[in-house]
Formats: C-alpha cells, sequence, structure tokens
C-alpha cells in the first residue's frame, strides 16, 4: 500500500491510501486508465482518497470545460459536486466496470473496491 497524507481546510488531516499493485496505463483510442499488476479480491478497498467539494455554480462552470468528464455529483442533496484526488478519475468511466466507488461525504473521501 501507498500512504500520502494530505491536509485539507480547516487543518483536517486525511491519510489516503492507493493499492501497490495499481499503476496508470495508457489504452489505444481511450486514454489513461488504471490497471493492476495482480488480481484483487472482491470487496477489497483498493483506493481510498480525499475529495475537493464544490458548489453547483461551480459545477455549470466545470461543465463547460474537459473535466465534466472527471467530477463526481456530491452531497446528500446531490446540490454539490467534487473532484477526487489520487486514481479516482481515471477509473473506468463504464456502467459495467469492475469497480465500485463509495461515497462519505462527512469524511470527504471516496473508496474504491
Amino acid at each position: 500500500m501507498t500512504f500520502i497524507l494530505h491536509r485539507i481546510k480547516d487543518n483536517f488531516a486525511f491519510l489516503s491510501m492507493i493499492s501497490a499493485h495499481l499503476y496508470i496505463g495508457q489504452v489505444k483510442d481511450k486514454g489513461r486508465g488504471v490497471f493492476t499488476r495482480e488480481k484483487i479480491k472482491a470487496g477489497v478497498i483498493i483506493e481510498a482518497s480525499p475529495v475537493i467539494v464544490m458548489s453547483s455554480n461551480d459545477r455549470k462552470l466545470l461543465d463547460e470545460t474537459l473535466l465534466h468528464d472527471y467530477i463526481f455529483i456530491w452531497g446528500e442533496k446531490k446540490d454539490q459536486c467534487c473532484m477526487a484526488l489520487g486514481f479516482i478519475p481515471l477509473y473506468n468511466h463504464s456502467y459495467h466496470s469492475n469497480c465500485e466507488y463509495f461515497m462519505d461525504y462527512d469524511k470527504q473521501i471516496i473508496q474504491i473496491k
């Protein structure tokens, strides 16, 4: 495991985790993606990283940029958006992906299993 200490607003520190066997690779005609060097059992957390939470007004601006494809709808009311740090923006965007993401609105993190 690789651990990275992040400092977020209000001096909140978060230790993010990215499994050591993950790497970013290039796929012809598709771009970058996250791959593994070894098999992973179902349900194992392979990454936990903080997010930067933004307002609905920020989302309107981001929707006009390339970042539109990399932000997540955020919050209990789904009235915010966020940009995840770490590898999270590069995971497969397919509805038939082999990983799932889990959002913790209170801790402002996303986990990938």
